[in-house]
């Protein structure tokens, strides 16, 4: 015991001695500037103030180091003298680098954001190879108040003093601002680390790691850090965390509880990365997500129930993933999503009860997939969407279906989809549609066809869809346009049926549109007589009719 006290002694007289040498240089300042015959007394007043008011401050780190050594210093995981001062004197307040980071190599730039109006230090050296600095100012807005910047190394023993030598000797001339730098954990609520270069996080006996403990952060930004390994403590005791990005690394595994202290995360991004499983206990914890971001990862698949726990999500991402199914009931527990985005992946068909019990699903974006067929009974075959998984979602608002492999529909495909306003099915290979599709779609205001093979529209195909604004089927195979094809639309006010092969136009086509403001119908091989006969009840804008003048003189 009388060694373990004489050890512990010795290092808070480090602590002690490390902050009495930074308040003693504080003081030589001082002097030197105060014995400066041009400066005046409000000056001088200015400059004791200032002198005073860091002195408090690192009186009040220098207790809070010391009262955190001696309640959570565990000196038995550190290996000698060196690390364990870096330990105490940095791990409560500052990111820990145990030994100077031979990873971040001398052309790497490293910007640091430590509070909520983005107070600066860009460590600058020769040969930046991602960007000119005076670009990254200019984007990132770095710039402050007096146009100067302050330069650091890499982080290490020496971070702490240079940042209050450069940062007080700036202050001593200036008025005292509402936020002046403070090393106070209470102060910190924002972290953004660009483009450094880091192995691991949470792993304190790691030269490649960082060691988050700021306890009130509140964003933290680690994206493109190179990161490959998240230790399961990382992110240990940070409570008061709102928002997480760590997309654009390299990880490849999550632990299981590595994000259960982030009660109240709101926002978590770990797109870009190189995941290929996703667990329900991976992600456990984050009750109080919103948006989770998990695009352009490897998952080979997506199992069941993996997003049960998050029932506040509201915004959920994962595109361009290579998936080719979703699995039933992938999405039990979210009852709050409300925006869906499943594009850019290889998904052939949707089992039944992918969708069930998600009632509140007002979004879904399912573009660049490989559907070939949605119909109104039970999923049988492969390549086949059963609308009745999207029975559930009354809510709905939003469907994107374009840019898939399209053919047919049952003839009640989107039944009882009274509240979608937005429908895309372009960009597929639809031929034909049955003239009770659209029935149920009576709330319907942009409808896009264009990009199909369609030939012919049966007649009162548009006839229930009342509040239909926009109508897109440009790039389709139409030879005619009959006059019964928009029975209906009286609320349509943009119609574009260009690059089609239409050769003939019933003069009444458009005769009932009254709300029609701009028509489209440029590059279709009609002739001029049918020009000459189109009936309108009311002025249209010719502007993007695009005629040839001599079609309409």
């Amino acid at each position: 015991k009388l060694v373990e006290f004489v050890k512990m002694e010795h290092f808070r007289l480090i602590i002690i001695s490390y902050y009495d040498d930074l308040i003693r240089e504080i003081d030589i300042k001082t002097e030197e500037l105060l014995a400066n015959e041009n400066i005046g007394n409000h000056d001088k007043d200015e400059i004791n103030q200032n002198r005073t008011e860091w002195i408090m401050r690192l009186q009040q780190m220098r207790d809070q180091n010391l009262l955190y050594f001696e309640q959570n210093i565990d000196l038995r995981i550190l290996t000698n003298q060196n690390e364990i001062s870096n330990y105490i004197l940095f791990e409560n307040e500052f990111l820990i680098f145990p030994h100077y980071p031979s990873f971040l190599k001398e052309n790497a730039l490293l910007i640091l954001n430590f509070n909520k109006n983005a107070k600066s230090w860009i460590k600058k050296n020769r040969g930046l190879k991602y960007a000119s600095q005076i670009e990254i100012l200019n984007r990132m807005g770095y710039f402050n108040q007096h146009n100067q910047m302050f330069y650091i190394y890499p982080l290490n023993k020496n971070t702490l003093e240079y940042c209050i030598r450069k940062k007080f000797s700036y202050q001593l001339f200036s008025s005292r601002p509402e936020n002046n730098l403070e090393f106070s954990d209470e102060n910190y609520k924002e972290l953004n680390l660009y483009r450094v270069l880091l192995g691991s996080i949470g792993d304190p006996m790691s030269n490649q790691c960082i060691l988050i403990k700021l306890e009130n952060f509140q964003i933290l930004d680690l994206s493109k850090c190179g990161i490959k390994i998240i230790n399961k403590f990382a992110f240990k005791d940070l409570f008061n965390l709102k928002s997480l990005y760590l997309n654009n690394n390299e990880i490849g595994i999550l632990e299981e509880n590595t994000f259960k202290d982030l009660k109240i995360l709101n926002v978590l991004n770990l797109s870009c990365n190189c995941l290929r499983i996703l667990d329900v206990k991976m992600l456990n914890g984050l009750s109080n997500l919103e948006k989770l971001y998990l695009s352009s990862n490897k998952f080979l698949c997506l199992q069941s129930i993996t997003f049960r726990n998050l029932d506040k999500v509201l915004f959920l991402e994962f595109t361009d993933c290579n998936l080719r199914t979703l699995k039933p009931n992938i999405f039990i527990g979210m009852y709050n999503l409300s925006h869906l985005d499943v594009s850019n992946n290889l998904i052939s068909f949707i089992q039944k009860d992918t969708f069930k019990h998600i009632y509140n699903l007002k979004k879904i974006n399912f573009s660049n997939n490989s559907l070939i067929k949605i119909d109104e009974k039970k999923i049988l075959i492969n390549d086949t969407i059963s609308i009745n998984n999207f029975n559930d979602a009354k809510k709905l608002e939003h469907l994107n279906l374009g840019w898939n492999k399209l053919v047919e529909f049952g003839e009640k495909a989107f039944y009882d989809m009274k509240n979608l306003r937005y429908l895309s099915l372009r960009s597929n290979n639809i031929e034909k549609i049955d003239k009770t599709l659209f029935d149920d779609l009576i709330n319907l205001e942009t409808l896009d066809l264009s990009f199909n093979s369609l030939r012919v529209i049966e007649e009162n195909t548009f006839l229930f869809l009342h509040k239909l604004k926009n109508l897109y089927m440009s790039i389709n195979k139409f030879e005619s346009i009959e006059n019964n094809y928009f029975d209906g639309l009286e609320c349509l006010e943009n119609l574009s049926i260009s690059n089609c092969q239409i050769d003939k136009i019933d003069p009444e086509s458009f005769k009932n549109l009254d709300s029609l403001k701009k028509l489209d119908l440029s590059n279709n091989p009609f002739e001029k007589e049918y020009i000459d006969k189109i009936i309108f009840n009311h002025h249209v804008d010719l502007t993007p009719f695009h005629c040839d003048i001599d079609q309409i003189d």
